[in-house]
């Protein structure tokens, strides 16, 4: 057994339900605490384990079971867990504004040893004691206690009598006070082991908050009128309030609950949300009365953009009585059947089919056969929403990961069909395409904003690229931006792990990319990850003519009667195309069989495009070069087929990639690789200061200028107003701003005596030229912040954060060295390259040779030495060595990325 799977069995043993911390497996194994880390942090990307807490930070079993993780290698061959979905996980599917308050609920229940006190906030009628509910049900499946406690309190019940109050919660000793006749257990007895949900905890009194304080810091209470004895209990604290906790609650009750969770109102969520709801609501009503009830596409309408003053139970009560009056009109005979018109809703719900942009996004979203009324019956609930543009590429990567992990396969396995799936999305976008589709049916699906905004990022494309995107390209691109947008505001993660290949396939279109996720960053005030890039270099660099028959051809060559046509016939299958050849060698068959097989196939079809031979062995290897002999048609071969390779080649080829590429890309295909996400970085936060004697009026308006003339995001990086007066401001000053902030730049009206940060004069930024340079500072540092978070999923063998600096580090002392500036667009390119190259040396895969010619250029020898002298940080940091093909290309970037 190697060490990962002692650890594994280590943790295994010692998790009793409350998780284990790294030193107790490395006493328990007795090996260096360094080493059980790593494994532990490899068990946690492979999904086998999650972890709890922050310092310490315990570790649970993903679930219980067999793991098989016994073998001879380095790492384990795991067999993934199969791992129920929780009902949290199934409530955020269709509530994905939710997502966040969702991952705090795990984290409340999770939190070792007993869960974590919560306090959660919301406008009246949001769903709060909804969500203590899912937060219940979650805690049940995790404990896997079915009769678990959960007892709801609403403080505001017994508000006018203060001590009835409190003896409902803590208890009451006989004779505590008039009509005590009897001892009573409180609901913090009843509750013991389970949860305690306070509804309106606003409404507690100052005294029932104080005597809070004791239980929840030690789990101790006594009932009312009992001084001898102390009793205990092990309660999860959920509370809930519609008011201003800092107006409401006393401050020490509040410093007791320490995640706080807000729940968004109605208006807030998505239209789709509200529709998922409205169709839960319909759906209870009819299971109630076992009949099915029919409800008209404009009634539904009418339903999704109302105005719901009262949020979700203001929705739920209306639907409740729309029900109710159509039962009322099918009893009295006044109708055969249960039916809900729009014509006979309150006005006020009928005003929603006014709402013109409420009323376009919902248009077209309603899933109807007849397109007048959709059935609501009690065997099952309907889907209202046509998932065709809907579902994003992110979701379902997350969801083949989830399938896939379940089945036992390899990460290599995993990450190619993560990457077929990739492919799929862009060319099924052009598929998906209506001809007839027109601009205004687009703008109906994603809005006047996301239309306008994405017409002109395209158009800045085709001027930057020199090419023409044809209508159907373009209605792609558009479609996905929304998706793309429609995700980020929902919480879906953006990763794309093969974003260093396809910049260097791809340059000039990958630099386009980037330029417009920025473009796209300024004009809707939303931070995109650097992956999208990737994605949309992808539709940048699609061959318009794969549309047409100059597709890479794929041929299967392999031995025996079927094997090569039934490789051939999956992949075409999978991949919904003919793009595939087989051609079957016969054991008692000639080479010169097969080759005359496959010449004559190529001439019957006239195929004029290049080809891929994917041969399985032997002496159909010499075909390739025979064939070229014969016709002049550029052909590559690759040996040792399988149905993988197929997969590869024949999606690439669909997507017009050319011969070279699909080719590397084939023989790179076990070199993928897939990590779960990881929890997103504890950064200092960043900090431009303003310092000036213009008082705090003058800072005010100044502050306000810079904020709305600078595009950053306010959650990493905020404008500190620094008024001196009569004092100063020197390095003991700013060192006191440095403790707590990385300063990015310094704003002032005078000189102040700083080398080592960039200071922009009051007149510099009120002429324009100011704002730009900070602009560029701002855009350097969250190109870092952004490159980490593309990064950290492939840190498997890298020191994460420190190489991140540590590049930093180098680009800046280059730019001082050399005299020059090098673009934020550029150091994504610079800083993939270092990363893949640490990468490729410590995996051992061998360095591919540069044909660089500038390397006999003069300027180009000149900076070699400085490049070279300034990487030593990083090499010694990672313990590699770079060759000087590797500098020499490094070198190359940067000349031809600076200004």
């Amino acid at each position: 057994m190697n060490r990962i799977d002692k650890v594994y069995s280590a943790l295994e043993n010692l998790d009793k339900g409350e998780g284990v911390i790294t030193t107790d497996i490395a006493d328990y194994l007795g090996v260096s605490r360094t080493n059980v880390s790593n494994s532990l942090n490899t068990l946690h990307k492979k999904g086998m384990i999650f972890k709890t807490g922050t310092k310490p930070i315990y570790y649970h079993i993903s679930e219980k079971g067999s793991s098989n993780l016994i073998s001879d290698n380095d790492e384990p061959s795991f067999v993934y867990p199969k791992k129920k979905k929780s009902t949290l996980d199934e409530f955020v599917k269709l509530n994905p504004s939710l997502s966040t308050a969702c991952q705090q609920a795990k984290a409340i229940v999770l939190y070792p040893p007993n869960g974590m006190n919560v306090l959660i906030l919301g406008e009246t009628g949001v769903g709060k004691s909804m969500f203590a509910n899912y937060i219940y049900n979650y805690r049940k499946e995790i404990k896997k206690q079915n009769d678990m406690s959960f007892v709801v309190f609403n403080c505001a019940d017994y508000a006018s009598n203060p001590q009835l109050l409190l003896g409902q919660l803590f208890g009451v000793k006989k004779g505590a006070f008039t009509g005590a006749n009897e001892s009573k257990a409180g609901l913090i007895e009843v509750a013991d082991g389970g949860i305690l949900f306070l509804d309106e905890v606003h409404r507690l009194p100052p005294e029932g908050q104080e005597m809070f304080f004791t239980f929840m810091d030690n789990g101790t209470y006594r009932r009312l009128g009992e001084t001898d004895i102390v009793r205990t209990s092990k309660v999860l604290i959920i509370s809930a309030t519609t008011e201003n906790p800092e107006s409401s609650l006393l401050k020490t009750f509040k410093r007791r609950i320490p995640m706080i969770i807000t729940l968004p109102n109605l208006e807030e969520r998505t239209i789709e949300e509200r529709i998922n709801l409205i169709s839960l609501f319909i759906y209870n009503e009819a299971k109630k009365l076992d009949k099915t009830i029919r409800v008209s596409v404009n009634a539904l309408r009418a339903l999704s953009c109302y105005k719901c003053t009262n949020n979700i139970g203001q929705l739920k009560s209306d639907i409740q009585i729309i029900c109710a009056s159509a039962y009322a009109d099918y009893m009295t005979m006044r109708k055969s059947e249960i039916i809900i018109d729009s014509f006979k809703l309150p006005k006020r719900i009928q005003d929603g089919l006014m709402k013109n942009q409420g009323h376009r996004e919902v248009w077209t979203k309603f899933n109807s056969p007849n397109n007048r009324y959709i059935d609501f019956n009690s065997t099952a609930q309907n889907t209202l929403i046509e998932k065709d543009f809907s579902v994003s590429i992110y979701q379902t990567i997350n969801e083949i990961t989830d399938r896939l992990k379940n089945t036992g396969v390899s990460q290599d396995e995993l990450a190619n069909e993560i990457d077929k799936e990739i492919n799929n999305y862009f060319h099924g976008y052009l598929n998906k395409i209506n001809s007839n589709m027109m601009d205004k049916d687009l703008i109906n699906m994603v809005g006047d904003e996301i239309y306008n905004i994405s017409k002109e990022m395209i158009q800045f494309a085709e001027e930057k690229l020199n090419k023409k995107f044809s209508q159907d390209i373009i209605y792609s691109i558009i479609l996905h931006v929304n998706n793309t947008i429609t995700g980020l505001k929902t919480g879906v993660n953006i990763i794309n792990d093969n974003i260093n290949q396809i910049r260097l396939q791809h340059r000039a279109e990958f630099n386009v990319a980037l330029s417009c996720v920025q473009f796209l960053e300024e004009n809707l005030k939303l931070i995109i990850p650097i992956d999208e890039s990737a994605y949309l270099t992808l539709f940048f660099a699609y061959n318009e003519h794969s549309l047409k028959d100059q597709n890479v051809k794929i041929f299967v060559l392999a031995h025996g009667n079927n094997t090569a046509t039934s490789i051939a016939d999956v992949a075409n299958s999978l991949l919904n195309t003919s793009i595939v050849t087989g051609i079957d060698a016969p054991l008692d068959k000639s080479p010169e069989y097969v080759f005359s097989s496959l010449l004559n196939y190529i001439n019957e079809k006239s195929i004029s495009s290049e080809i891929l031979l994917l041969v399985d062995m032997g002496s159909l290897m010499m075909i390739s070069q025979q064939l070229e002999e014969s016709i002049s048609i550029k052909i590559k071969t690759i040996p040792l087929v399988s149905t993988l390779h197929v997969l590869e080649a024949a999606s690439k080829s669909i997507l017009g990639y050319n011969l070279d590429d699909i080719y590397q890309s084939v023989e790179k295909i076990y070199d993928y690789k897939i990590s779960a996400p990881q929890p997103q970085i504890e950064n200092t936060k960043m900090a431009i200061l303003l310092i000036s004697v213009t008082g705090e009026y003058g800072n005010k308006t100044i502050t306000e200028y810079l904020q709305e003339m600078l595009f950053f995001d306010k959650k990493y990086l905020e404008i500190i107003s620094v008024t001196i007066n009569n004092r100063s401001f020197n390095r003991y000053l700013l060192k006191e701003y440095q403790d707590k902030y990385q300063v990015l730049a310094i704003v002032t009206g005078g000189s102040i005596q700083v080398d080592e940060i960039p200071q922009i004069s009051l007149e510099a930024i009120f002429n324009g030229e100011g704002i730009s340079i900070l602009q560029e500072v701002i855009n350097k540092e969250f190109t870092y912040f952004n490159i980490y978070k593309t990064l950290k999923n492939k840190f498997d063998n890298l020191n994460g954060k420190e190489l991140i600096v540590d590049i930093k580090n180098f680009i800046n002392n280059i730019e001082k060295e050399m005299f020059i500036s090098i673009e934020s667009n550029a150091l994504i390119g610079i800083t993939l390259h270092i990363v893949s190259v640490i990468s490729r040396i410590k995996d051992g895969t061998p360095s591919p040779i540069f044909d660089l010619p500038v390397k006999n250029n003069r300027k180009h020898l000149e900076f070699f030495s400085f490049v070279k002298e300034y990487l030593k940080p990083i090499q010694k940091l990672e313990n590699v060595i770079f060759n000087d093909d590797d500098v020499h290309f490094i070198v190359n970037n940067i000349l031809n990325s600076s200004y």
